[in-house]
């Protein structure tokens, strides 16, 4: 369920803003109704105003975010819940309730700028809906339940409805907070609940805005209908209510399906563009082994290697080793080596340890896959200097073809961990396609150098 809500994220950021857009509408229908008795249109000001922020989630979720877009629909998102806290303050100063002035407003967006200092745009976004998204939902639930007194059993049955949908959107909206690692007042945060329950809170919030706006919506149809009293009218209004929800059914059907298309478009465009990425890795990887691989090539046909390893050769200990330090050279490698059949080391350009002449490399995966009669590749880290290492290895031959050793080259992979490091990328696959690109042979290469060198 978690994963399907995962990929579904787009869809839920559109049927969230969608389901406050919807509620903004009803409480601006309700003000153009005549309805002074209550501030609707700030309450709609604040649906239509949440529900863009949640749109501009959905575009930065699918075009891509920058700190100034960040920054734009916090300060949208905090605005939105300035305007549901007013709301409620008007509403308690119409009921005669005594209430601070709307000069509360500045230190406690005076906190929400704390919330950055503490941990950026997460903690400005933190302690917006600790100061202003909890109290102004539950403020508004205070007010509607104080509305419900004089209202009709009918029509407090949907209030009641409402009621209960803003103190629980209190709780889903104004407590559990993005997680902000560099502060611990993310006391309950999107992850914790998506843990928990499986479910991203965004799809929560969105439920609970559908619920209140059909519940404000019923209410005042109810109210109408008992203002003019005719059967008439209240059987149009029903055929209303039941059109406009095959209408939002709907919009959110294809509004997923919508998404899902887009959806796969943009993943599409990230894979092609992540699999360009990688191939330039792959190429830059290529540069520091192809040279290694031809040389030990080479050096496991030189006649000097074979005689030196043959059992009735006569060894050129001084030969064989300006062989492998010429060839070393040229190929850029840090060290080469020449093995008999044992895995014990004959020539070595590097001295001292298991690699220098006499050591013993019997246990190397390189030397194990060429004594096979196979070309071998190998990625390490050492573990004495932690150097990232490449190996190559090619199994010797005498003239009757029988193996008879195994030469290798040493090679340092610091300026492909350089490069690495600079290349400040993220990759997203789906799994099909991952293991199709590992499977390739650049791939299992590059997947097998990246282990050692990130």
């Amino acid at each position: 369920m978690a994963a399907f809500f995962s990929n579904q994220l787009d869809f839920i950021f559109f049927f969230y803003g969608l389901a406050f857009l919807l509620l903004g509408a009803v409480c601006f229908a309700i003000a153009r109704g005549g309805a002074k008795n209550m501030p609707w249109a700030v309450l709609g000001t604040f649906s239509v105003l949440h529900g863009a922020s949640e749109w501009l989630d959905l575009i930065a979720l699918i075009v891509g975010d920058t700190a100034a877009f960040a920054i734009g629909r916090t300060g949208l998102m905090t605005l939105s819940f300035v305007f549901l806290l007013e709301f409620a303050r008007l509403e308690a100063v119409r009921l005669a309730l005594q209430v601070p002035g709307r000069w509360i407003y500045g230190p406690l967006l005076l906190l929400v700028a704390f919330g950055f200092h503490l941990a950026g745009l997460n903690g400005a976004n933190a302690l917006a809906r600790y100061v202003l998204g909890a109290p102004g939902a539950a403020a508004t639930a205070a007010v509607l339940a104080l509305h419900a007194n004089g209202a009709s059993p009918i029509e407090r049955r949907w209030i009641y409805g409402a009621v209960l949908g803003f103190a629980l959107y209190g709780v889903a909206a104004g407590l559990i907070v993005p997680p902000t690692p560099a502060w611990a007042g993310d006391f309950f945060n999107y992850d914790y609940f998506a843990q928990l329950t499986g479910t991203p809170i965004q799809f929560v919030r969105g439920v609970l805005a559908c619920f209140i706006a059909f519940s404000i919506w019923a209410f005042w149809g109810q109210r109408l209908v008992t203002d003019i009293a005719s059967a008439r009218y209240t059987i149009f209004l029903r055929k209303q209510f039941v059109l406009t929800l095959a209408a939002m059914g709907a919009i959110l059907v294809f509004g997923w399906m919508l998404t899902q298309y887009l959806g796969g478009i943009y993943q599409q465009n990230v894979q092609e563009e992540a699999v360009g990425d990688l191939e330039l890795i792959s190429s830059r990887l290529a540069v520091e082994t192809a040279t290694v691989d031809g040389m030990v090539k080479a050096m496991a046909g030189s006649r000097v290697v074979a005689v030196t390893l043959g059992a009735n050769g006569k060894p050129d200990d001084e030969r064989v080793t300006a062989v492998l330090r010429l060839d070393t050279e040229a190929s850029g490698a840090r060290a080469g080596y020449i093995l008999d059949r044992t895995g014990k080391v004959v020539a070595s350009t590097n001295r001292g340890g298991p690699a220098g002449v006499g050591g013993e490399l019997s246990a190397a995966g390189y030397f194990i896959v060429s004594r096979s009669g196979e070309t071998g590749h190998q990625y390490a880290i050492d573990p004495g200097s932690k150097d990232r290492l490449y190996y190559a290895s090619m199994p010797v031959r005498d003239e009757a073809g029988s193996l008879i050793g195994v030469a290798v080259l040493e090679k340092s992979l610091d300026s492909f961990e350089v490069d690495l490091k600079n290349f400040d990328r993220s990759f997203c696959f789906d799994r099909s396609e991952w293991r199709r690109y590992r499977d390739q042979p650049s791939g299992v290469a590059l997947h097998d150098a990246l282990a050692v060198a990130v």
